[in-house]
């Protein structure tokens, strides 16, 4: 295969798979609390299952990094043991990359070992890069060609329905006609709705948004049974008025980019279930047709699909499932029609759980998120590099600062300020204001000034690849673009910035990539202090 292609199925691999997967586990997460809630308050309300059902749909309709500070992920996140699990979360995902950190915790590890180890491990790193990468293009290729299959199997059903539906007669019967005007004014439908018939499905369905059409099964008109055909026409009817074509379009297309997903399938199932259940009731809550007679004419279409073919739901229909007809028929014992208002305090508490549950990205998350993706885009950006040998490029670094107390190291923690959880790009250093900073290696100085957060700092390039930086200086004793050496004193520390107290926060950068400096600086040389 040609290289080029690969490339590009590794990055579209990169970009589709963590989408569907991360969507897929938050709609999972939607899933347990919905079938929780109706487990366990026994809902038996077809709105209220259709209202909930359809939010693990829309889970996976939004994206991954949807979120406001009022979402239950952020309210939740704001109790302790969320928090450390949290934490754990974010651990497991920046350590686990391919080509990440070798050691994660420094204690008992010389410096010296840790390079002899990175050396020896370069070209296995590089391996493990590759191998990562083609398991996401596989992935992807795996997740395309399924999508493609069961789209194809999907088209190809509706052009199946639409064929029929050409073919068929127009009904001229004008007492049909005239059942279907009068359901028409009762549902307040302005669109001009045709009705045809033949013999080649055995089931009433209807296709069309804008021109809908009604097909009824040429036995269904024959038997000229009008209580029958009043209930099949009304509860067609009251899906045109709902735009059940629409939805259902939507539905299906979903459940076509999740196949992987089982919760889809049963997601999809009961939300069809609920909907013709809907549409029952809204029948019945004209109070045109009995429950008796409206029963009857489930069973009808029940007889009919008796020796016919069952048809995965693509067009809203009078059901041709006959589970599910057995089940609308024993809902319509004992259905309390709803009114107005609690249609619409369905739709407003609908919308309020949407609110709050639908943003499964908590802001806590935002900063070590944001760290994650700039430290995937660097590694592939310098993944040609790998092969290149570690000492080659090493350089040796001292340390910054001779006395002082480490107070954070590199990796996430909770911010002080805002106590959300962020990744830490270097280390924190506590020392007593005005203790010398010096130079980590011999470089050049970047950058040498104030800004708000970081207070004053300073910015050293050593070499085409490593960088150092020093932050919440007191006073800085060097220009841009002045060469230091190592060891030189060249600011001492203070708490100038977003600071809690007099320390100083560095970082070692290669490639801008931050790195954890306890794996370049032995920190336990320093002299301790009491602080």
């Amino acid at each position: 295969m040609d290289f080029s292609v690969i490339q590009m199925l590794i990055k579209a691999g990169h970009l589709v798979i963590p989408f569907l997967w991360q969507n897929a586990l938050f709609a999972g997460v939607i899933f347990l609390m919905i079938w929780s809630a109706t487990t366990l308050f026994k809902l038996k309300s077809p709105r209220w299952h259709y209202a909930l059902w359809c939010l693990v749909l829309i889970r996976l309709a939004l994206p991954p990094d949807f979120s406001h500070p009022f979402s239950g992920r952020n309210l939740l996140a704001k109790l302790h043991i969320y928090e450390q699990f949290s934490q754990f979360l974010d651990y497991v995902k920046l350590n686990n990359h391919p080509g990440w950190s070798e050691f994660d915790n420094v204690d008992g590890i010389s410096i010296e070992d840790q390079r002899i180890y990175a050396h020896r491990n370069s070209s296995a790193s590089t391996s493990k890069k590759f191998q990562f990468n083609l398991l996401y293009a596989g992935l992807f290729s795996a997740w395309f060609l399924c999508v493609i299959i069961f789209l194809t199997i999907y088209v190809k059903k509706l052009i199946r329905f639409h064929r029929i539906i050409k073919k068929a007669d127009l009904v001229k019967d004008q007492s049909i006609l005239n059942i279907a005007k009068e359901w028409c004014a009762q549902l307040s439908i302005r669109r001009s709705v045709q009705i045809v018939q033949s013999d080649d499905y055995l089931s009433p369905v209807t296709v069309g948004l804008l021109k809908p059409i009604i097909y009824l099964p040429s036995i269904t008109v024959e038997m000229k049974n009008d209580d029958n055909l009043e209930s099949i026409l009304a509860h067609e009817l009251c899906h045109i008025q709902r735009g059940d074509n629409l939805w259902i379009k939507i539905q299906s297309l979903l459940q076509i980019i999740y196949f992987f997903n089982p919760f889809v399938w049963y997601v999809n199932s009961k939300i069809s279930l609920s909907r013709e259940c809907i549409c029952d009731s809204m029948v019945l809550s004209k109070n045109k047709i009995s429950a008796r007679n409206y029963g009857n004419g489930i069973m009808s279409v029940l007889k009919l699909n008796l020796f016919g073919a069952e048809e995965i739901d693509v067009v809203p229909g009078f059901g041709s499932q006959r589970k599910k007809l057995i089940y609308r028929i024993k809902n319509l014992k004992g259905e309390k029609i709803m009114g107005k208002y609690q249609t619409w305090l369905i739709s407003f508490i609908l919308f309020l759980l949407g609110i709050f549950l639908l943003p499964m990205a908590g802001n806590v998350l935002n900063n070590s998120d944001t760290q994650l993706t700039q430290l995937i885009a660097a590694e592939i950006r310098v993944a040609s590099n790998d092969a290149i040998s570690v000492q080659k490029e090493d350089i040796h670094f001292a340390l910054p600062i001779k006395i002082g107390k480490v107070t954070a190291r590199f990796g996430n923690m909770k911010d002080p300020y805002k106590q959300k959880i962020f990744h830490h790009n270097g280390i924190d250093i506590a020392a007593p204001k005005g203790t010398e900073i010096a130079a980590a290696a011999d470089g050049r100085v970047e950058i040498a000034t104030y800004d708000k957060g970081p207070g004053k700092h300073i910015l050293l390039q050593h070499n085409n690849s490593y960088q150092t930086f020093y932050s919440h200086c007191d006073s800085l004793l060097v220009q841009k673009d002045q060469h230091v050496t190592s060891g030189e004193i060249i600011a001492y520390v203070g708490e100038t910035g977003r600071a809690t107290g007099p320390h100083l926060h560095f970082e070692i950068r290669k490639n801008e990539v931050p790195q954890d400096p306890q794996k370049f600086i032995d920190f336990k040389n320093l002299k301790r202090i009491k602080y």
